[in-house]
């Protein structure tokens, strides 16, 4: 359900997220490790093709090394066929005139939202994949992934909220907006 349209909205102060420093024995440590032992139980992932909500398992399947054991990989993924491609964009297209359509502070919030859930409840999964998937480290993943992903979706809304607030002290003779 779509929020009013008759109201000023002002979204929460930003600022960059504040880094992790996995230091032995810390707690972020302890969740990090844990997440990463969770997933290298659950190797290799099979990825299918994720089409309007629907898993598509085309059958040709590819397969992705860990970056670090070339000798074991990360998943198994379908890879798209033309069909798949063309369903692909055609429902990009109509999620895309969906969007466009959302009032702005509706979309806010859910970047915001997504920032959230970033930040806290997936952050330690998302750091085990990114180690696991691109070959860094702790530290690099922190960065690369949890805090500027969120920073991303948080300051991304910021400003675009600045950018609407600006409007001409004039307009053209006929129209107002």
């Amino acid at each position: 359900m779509a929020s009013a349209q008759l109201g000023s909205f002002k979204v929460p102060l930003v600022d960059n997220e504040p880094l992790k420093s996995y230091a032995p024995g810390s707690p972020e440590r302890r969740a990090l490790e844990a997440a990463l032992v969770e997933m290298e139980q659950q190797l290799p992932f099979e990825v299918p093709c994720i089409v309007n909500g629907r898993e598509i398992r085309t059958g040709k399947l590819a397969k992705q090394p860990i970056p670090s054991d070339h000798a074991r990989h990360l998943c198994s993924y379908h890879e798209a066929d033309s069909a798949t491609v063309a369903a692909a964009i055609e429902g990009a297209l109509v999620a895309k005139a969906q969007w466009e359509a959302m009032p702005w502070n509706d979309r806010a919030a859910i970047f915001l939202r997504a920032a959230e859930l970033v930040s806290g409840k997936y952050r330690y999964k998302l750091i085990a994949a990114t180690m696991l998937g691109q070959g860094k480290n702790a530290w690099q993943a922190e960065i690369d992934a949890a805090a500027e992903l969120t920073d991303f979706f948080r300051f991304g809304v910021k400003y675009v909220e600045e950018l609407y607030s600006q409007q001409p002290p004039k307009n053209t003779a006929g129209s107002w907006k």
